[in-house]
């Protein structure tokens, strides 16, 4: 866990070597100014606070409710690429112990044209040796989407390669609505409206490697998701689940795993958003033990967003006769 909290802290001096470094470059290029243009280039910050009723990770939720906080800090260049650092911790009614993930995602946005977008990440994460998630066997985790906006409309096509203690492969079908408001009271508040329906499909050998680690964990009353947690003693009771399945399904055999709807509403002002959101999962083709269940998904965000300006000069590009 030191080892890991150093990286943090590695990751936080990247990001604050940019803003350290500004003032020089800047010097640097106002020394002679003659015959140059003059850019001005966006750089995107934002920090964010997050409270999710319930970790489900592509449909599949674990045996207890496991409610979490995380908190992000994100960087955005204007060559568009992004990076961004997550700390997430499960907590119980009485206290939150200690960091169960630490997040860290470099990724890359292009504009294809003015309705068609594209969007890379890769994902790596790091666990405690204490946490048992129904996430845990992601460790590796690259995602591509294609995203077209028209209108009131957004939707995108997505696929996810996950490596670790389990390999899977995931397709994700996502259909939104756009509704946005700039001028309720005054043009620097804002309400948006994002309907969404999202159709998750892929393999379930992360499944597996959950069931496995809990039905090993030792029994000791703790509500969180932890070894040493409470087992999965009822893994072979399917008949009392109400998605149970009636037909066997292969781990390794590519499915529907969930269908999902969702409300979100976000109120900006200034730099400040705040997110409230509702999200009802449905799973479907259940492994045999598996006790996901449909869950109602609440949760709510608090953004900082900052933009910073950088005027930067260059050499006008020479034309050949």
């Amino acid at each position: 866990m030191k080892r890991q909290l150093k990286l943090f802290s590695f990751i936080l001096f990247l990001f604050a070597s940019p803003c350290l470094r500004g003032f020089c470059v800047e010097l640097t290029y106002r020394k002679d100014t003659s015959n140059t243009v003059k850019d001005t280039v966006h750089y995107t910050y934002y920090a964010a606070f997050n409270h999710v009723s319930n970790l489900v990770f592509f449909g599949r939720s674990g045996e207890e409710r496991t409610p979490y906080v995380s908190s992000d800090v994100y960087m955005q260049i204007p060559a568009g690429f992004w990076t961004n650092i997550s700390l997430l911790s499960f907590y119980s009614l009485h206290s939150i112990t200690q960091i169960d993930n630490i997040g860290i995602t470099l990724g890359y946005d292009r504009k294809l044209s003015k309705k068609l977008a594209i969007s890379t990440s890769l994902n790596r994460f790091f666990y405690p040796s204490t946490n048992v998630s129904i996430q845990n066997a992601a460790t590796n985790l690259v995602d591509l989407y294609l995203g077209y906006k028209s209108g009131y409309l957004k939707s995108s096509v997505g696929c996810s390669y996950m490596s670790g203690s389990a390999s899977d492969f995931f397709t994700n079908l996502n259909v939104s609505g756009y509704f946005e408001n700039n001028y309720i009271f005054n043009s620097n508040f804002s309400l948006l409206f994002e309907p969404k329906f999202a159709v998750n499909t892929g393999s379930q050998n992360f499944v597996s490697i959950y069931q496995e680690e809990k039905s090993t964990t030792p029994t000791t009353g703790s509500k969180r998701p932890v070894r040493g947690g409470k087992g999965n003693k009822n893994t072979s009771n399917t008949s009392t689940s109400p998605l149970a399945n009636e037909h066997y399904i292969d781990k390794s055999q590519f499915n529907i795993l969930s269908y999902e709807v969702g409300f979100p509403i976000t109120v900006s002002f200034k730099s400040l958003s705040l997110e409230a959101s509702y999200n009802y999962i449905i799973p479907v083709n259940l492994l045999e033990g598996d006790t996901s269940v449909r869950r109602s998904i609440f949760s709510t965000s608090l953004y900082f967003t900052f933009s910073k300006q950088k005027i930067r000069y260059r050499r006008p590009a020479t034309k050949r006769e």
